[in-house]
């Protein structure tokens, strides 16, 4: 027969399972702040790439690399980029750049981005 000391004491059956079910509740709760996190993550990294992309138009641009007035769509990414050219004064343009994909749930997204570019007098 196993001797029990008065002053040693352990965990009840129930205790453990109390502490299971705790835990296992915890665990569920943290599954939507984990979807929302991946969610989060996939819009940031699009927006990041689709920023990059306007970035690009507007150097090349500014590096007289592009028409007036375009578009292309990249096969790679499947994004499609347009952009033109609205004269403001003599010096000053607005460059207007959109850029439109869908994800990987093929909902649809699209942003615009407008941009004011000075030339110098003599095109320099």
């Amino acid at each position: 027969m196993i001797n029990v000391r008065p002053d040693q004491e352990g965990i009840s059956l129930l205790e453990v399972m109390v502490g299971m079910l705790v835990f296992s509740l915890g665990m569920l709760l943290m599954i939507p702040m984990i979807a929302t996190s991946i969610s989060g993550n996939e819009i940031a990294h699009n927006n990041d790439m689709v920023m990059q992309d306007i970035q690009q138009v507007v150097e090349a641009y500014k590096a007289k690399g592009l028409p007036d007035a375009g578009s292309l769509f990249s096969e790679e990414t499947e994004r499609y980029t347009m952009w033109w050219i609205q004269p403001i004064t003599a010096n000053l343009n607005q460059l207007n750049v959109e850029v439109m994909w869908f994800d990987n749930r093929m909902e649809y997204h699209y942003r615009r981005v407008s941009t004011f570019i000075y030339e110098k007098a003599g095109g320099a």
